[in-house]
């Protein structure tokens, strides 16, 4: 499976930052790079999928809206 173009830039950002004494730019590369692979996880476990419910779907969103790290 080919890697996502998203997560292969984050993990560029990651190995350059890596190489510097840029702690809180590499603390921010590692951040984004997990949150790239957590939406591409997501992504393929949607599209592998069966049709949800307008009930399921409220369930999901509100398990992803109570989230503490969830940005409002």
């Amino acid at each position: 499976m080919p890697i996502d173009p998203t997560i292969a830039h984050h993990r560029g950002r990651v190995a350059a930052l890596t190489r510097t004494n840029d702690k809180k730019g590499l603390a921010a590369a590692r951040r984004d790079l997990d949150r790239a692979r957590l939406e591409a996880h997501i992504r393929r476990l949607v599209d592998a999928a069966p049709p949800i419910t307008i009930e399921q779907r409220d369930r999901i969103t509100a398990i992803v809206h109570a989230h503490p790290n969830t940005a409002q």
